[in-house]
């Protein structure tokens, strides 16, 4: 009598294993964004390659800023060390605009949350929103544990020139700012 239920389930288990198989190898067509282009992956883009919507749902490339040294800085507004970091944030980007750094914030939130922050605090840099893919994005960009807040210092070619997990503090941003300057003017 138990021999019945080995052979339903050693089918059912073979069943399920070449559907898997099935599904996991060349035998179905990969999702493509046209129906002759197929999508990139997370990790074969190239940071500058990547694409955020802002406040008015209007898609903003990080390529729009490749004459600047880009920092790009994770966030969230339920995030207490994220939002500290802001007045910092702010502070800086007035201070060095003129010398060619751009801030862009990346928030890990919905666009109410953000559109709500951005209308009681001072933000004086682009604030976009994160896409489904924003985790794999930081941790490609070195951020292996998902924490936030995330910055990162961008080159104009999008070479990762500085990493920081955690809140930032003024002495270490400014002196890895200095530093990117420098790359930025042997690069003009």
């Amino acid at each position: 009598m138990k021999t019945p239920y080995f052979l339903l389930f050693g089918f059912l288990a073979t069943a399920f294993g070449v559907a898997g198989f099935l599904m996991t190898s060349d035998h179905f067509p990969k999702p493509s964004i046209h129906e002759d282009v197929m999508m990139i992956s997370v990790e074969d883009r190239q940071p500058l390659d990547w694409e955020f919507l802002d406040l008015k749902g209007v898609s903003s490339p990080l390529s729009g800023w490749t004459n600047d040294i880009v920092v790009l800085n994770f966030w969230g507004t339920w995030c207490p060390p994220c939002l500290r970091e802001i007045p910092l944030l702010v502070t800086l980007q007035e201070k060095y605009r003129n010398q060619g750094i751009q801030f862009i914030g990346i928030a890990l939130d919905s666009e109410v949350a953000v559109r709500e922050f951005k209308e009681t605090t001072v933000v004086n840099y682009p604030l976009l929103l994160g896409d489904t893919d924003v985790v794999r994005f930081m941790e490609v960009l070195g951020n292996e544990i998902g924490a936030l807040p995330f910055t990162v210092v961008l080159s104009r070619e999008g070479e990762i020139l500085y990493s920081h997990q955690g809140e930032w503090e003024l002495a270490e941003a400014e002196n890895e700012l200095l530093k990117a300057l420098k790359v930025l003017q042997i690069s003009r």
